[in-house]
């Protein structure tokens, strides 16, 4: 009995999360959204295939799933909830079913306790699914219920939360005499680029390049969503070291500099190339004729390490060590842990060099 019950919990199981990831996504399609992905399980994938767009992948660690729909600037309260109360939804159908066939005999002999497990199976997907304070297991987000409890509260066609991040990013290099960023026609597609640019580790895939790249010479960006993606291929190459991106990160900053001479961290971003290009007088001078605001405490730590790399490049050795030293203490005392992993990835990489040439 035991046995036959746990057999059908696990039949259940993954029975259920795959219903429950097919409805989200044949829900989202069925509105309009265009999904991206539809994940069973979490962690390493062990099969991956690419199908009208959508990628589909098995995981190596069951229990859980995603379906990743692309986001959208304004919010459809209506579209949304059913996507979300659908996954939940081919469970109650998977649920209704199964006793529907128990009650009405239509099941072998003795799978009785086969039904109870996997109906129990259906039961925790949507209890678990529902729940608003449930993330999503394996994946980090949020739980449909937590989703759903969000949007409830949320006004019909007001910004989605990504658009609302994306607005924000967009702060820094907005015109001192008009701070308020805004949207274009490019928006939907740069929040994809500039989460993959400032997430992404190591070397950047060519495509995430040449996505950002294309985008710039379509001309449909606002002026901040401009100087936010070059600010951010220029961060990668001379930041994180991102050596596919050197070739062109002077006509970037050049670029950047035409349209945003006025705002600091551009000229914090160009200062870095030209110290990176071995131009260490003419990068000195920009970071230190420009205003360095307390509330910036990343371009500080920055701007110390590329200073320590000019005036190395200068022979002045010592003023070197001390930039170096003060930008250690600095990232010591930087309470997001990514930025100081960022930061101490670049002090040890300048470190390692400015020893090679000392």
């Amino acid at each position: 009995m035991f046995l036959e019950i746990v057999f059908g919990w696990l039949i259940g199981s993954v029975l259920g999360i795959v219903a429950h990831e097919a409805g989200h996504a044949f829900a989202a399609m069925a509105t309009g959204m265009r999904v991206k992905k539809i994940a069973i399980g979490w962690g390493e994938p062990f099969f991956a295939r690419t199908w009208r767009g959508i990628r589909i992948e098995l995981n190596r660690n069951p229990g859980g799933g995603c379906t990743q729909i692309e986001e959208e600037i304004y919010l459809r309260k209506g579209a949304y909830l059913f996507m979300l109360l659908a996954g939940s939804l081919c469970n109650i159908v998977l649920l209704l079913g199964a006793a529907a066939a128990w009650y009405y005999n239509m099941l072998p002999a003795r799978a009785d306790y086969l039904v109870l497990g996997f109906s129990c199976a259906q039961i925790f997907l949507i209890a678990f699914a529902l729940q608003p304070d449930a993330a999503s297991v394996g994946h980090g987000g949020w739980s449909d219920g937590r989703r759903i409890a969000f949007l409830l509260k949320q006004k019909n066609g007001s910004l989605t939360p990504l658009a609302q991040c994306h607005l924000l990013s967009l702060e820094p290099y907005a015109n001192g005499k008009d701070p308020v960023a805004s949207l274009s026609p490019a928006s939907l597609r740069l929040m994809d680029i500039h989460h993959d640019l400032h997430h992404g580790n190591g070397e950047l895939p060519a495509e995430i390049v040449q996505a950002a790249v294309t985008e710039l010479s379509k001309g449909e960006m606002s002026t901040e969503e401009e100087l936010m993606i070059l600010d951010s291929l220029i961060s990668k190459a001379v930041v994180n070291g991102n050596k596919n991106l050197h070739a062109g990160m002077e006509e970037w900053s050049n670029r950047a500099m035409e349209r945003g001479s006025h705002i600091n961290t551009i000229k914090f971003s160009r200062a870095a190339v030209l110290i990176e290009l071995g131009r260490f007088m003419d990068g000195k001078a920009l970071i230190e004729a420009s205003e360095h605001p307390d509330d910036r405490p990343y371009d500080a730590v920055l701007n110390s390490i590329f200073l320590a790399k000019a005036e190395a490049g200068l022979g002045n050795h010592d003023r070197a060590d001390d930039l170096l030293a003060q930008a250690s203490i600095r990232i010591s005392d930087e309470s997001s842990k990514d930025v100081q992993t960022d930061m101490q990835l670049l002090w040890h990489r300048t470190k390692d060099i400015l020893a090679g040439q000392a």
